[in-house]
């Protein structure tokens, strides 16, 4: 594990603090994992699980059961949490998870709910998964626990998790260097004229060799970028060659190393000649994002920043059809689009936040000129007492 018990103890405390604060004193924190990584990482910062099932596998109560795929940990007045898995507990490796015991059942959701009885929990219990549990799973605990009331909590996780360790620090830095890596590969590649597979590829060993994963490498070239986000909605990248002159944009993001996800992007003209309007548009984008950079520092709101990101888009010739993209820049750590939110226009009201030192944080653009094409950026750091200590260190601009 790259953290070690007291790391893990110290989490457990902050999340009975949030709990606390919301005048509950029970929790129940769900994943889906199983090789996906959307639903992952709440469960995987308080323990270092991930299930092993491939995918979120059929509930059948027969077999393999019902919730492979999920995990629940229960947390209940300041006690040791206890992990809840559907499968065997004799394949889990246990130096690689957080000390704390481990239960399996056939029936997860009900196993859940039976321990939550047995413990003779009654009334609110929190938890932050009413938008991926399956409707079986809350029948299944109804049935189980019904004099229980489940209640869902969008910052149950973010009030423990929002300002990060030490350790944690070390961890994105690290995360930061494999992310760099791969996203400069995958930029040289596409300003050499590769493939975008080939430069997919080239990002793809550069995390993997970094000891590290990912959930998408996305590109998009030409005429087609200003108006998709990526040339595969499965994949992210096509097998397409982009021409000599074209707009390319890639991006690597995911959890990059240790679960913390890193989204780092760049836009740049194949074969670094650009004319002079992609110049103008990609330097005027790059601008952007340096002025949202420096105007983030401790006591600022998200908000206060995003109103100054809408004056400078604006400034900067931005002729998007409508919010081509909602916001500015969003908190990162083990679960995506976090607070605080930088919001563009207003939006993302609910995950506004001041800034403090050592949130961890992402600046990002989506800069369009109409004939020309869409800058795209996208940078992430620490926020320290002076500022933002950057994480990724790919060249903006590359002429």
């Amino acid at each position: 594990m790259l953290f070690d018990k007291d790391e893990y103890h110290g989490r457990w405390n902050r999340l009975y603090d949030s709990i606390e604060a919301s005048g509950a004193r029970t929790a129940v924190v769900w994943q889906r994992s199983a090789g996906g990584y959307d639903r992952a990482g709440d469960l995987h910062w308080l323990c270092n699980y991930a299930s092993l099932a491939s995918g979120q596998e059929p509930s059948v109560a027969t077999w393999p059961g019902i919730g492979r795929g999920f995990a629940a940990l229960i947390f209940h007045d300041r006690n040791e949490p206890t992990l809840h898995i559907a499968e065997p507990v004799e394949l889990i490796d246990e130096a690689e998870i957080a000390p704390l015991a481990i239960h399996s059942h056939d029936n997860l959701p009900g196993g859940v709910g039976a321990e939550l009885a047995r413990l003779g929990v009654e009334g609110t219990v929190l938890h932050n998964a009413d938008d991926f549990l399956p409707v079986l799973f809350g029948r299944e605990l109804a049935a189980a626990a019904p004099g229980v009331t489940f209640e869902h909590d969008d910052h149950l996780i973010y009030r423990a998790h929002r300002i990060k360790s030490p350790a944690e620090h070390e961890v994105m830095r690290e995360a930061g260097r494999v992310a760099s890596s791969a996203l400069t590969a995958l930029m040289s590649g596409l300003l050499a004229g590769q493939s975008e597979r080939e430069a997919a590829a080239a990002a793809a060993a550069a995390i993997v060799r970094g000891g590290g994963g990912f959930q998408r490498i996305g590109v998009a070239h030409g005429s087609r970028s200003e108006r998709v986000f990526w040339s595969s909605s499965m994949y992210g990248y096509s097998d397409e060659t982009p021409a000599l002159g074209d707009l390319a944009r890639g991006w690597v993001y995911g959890p990059i190393y240790g679960g913390y996800w890193l989204d780092p992007g760049r836009t740049l003209v194949v074969g670094n000649q650009p004319t002079s309007a992609q110049r103008t548009l990609l330097e005027a984008g790059n601008d952007v994002v340096e002025r949202l950079l420096d105007a983030i520092r401790p006591g600022v709101s998200s908000a206060d920043v995003g109103l100054l990101g809408d004056e400078l888009m604006a400034a900067a010739g931005n002729e998007a059809e409508g919010d081509y993209w909602e916001l500015y820049g969003h908190g990162v750590g083990k679960d995506f689009y976090l607070p605080p939110a930088i919001p563009a226009h207003g939006s993302y009201a609910g995950l506004v936040d001041t800034y403090e030192v050592g949130m961890a944080v992402t600046v990002e653009i989506f800069l369009r000129h109409a004939g020309v094409g869409m800058a795209t950026f996208e940078r992430t750091g620490l926020v320290t007492d002076s500022g933002v200590e950057l994480l990724d260190d790919t060249p903006m601009i590359w002429w």
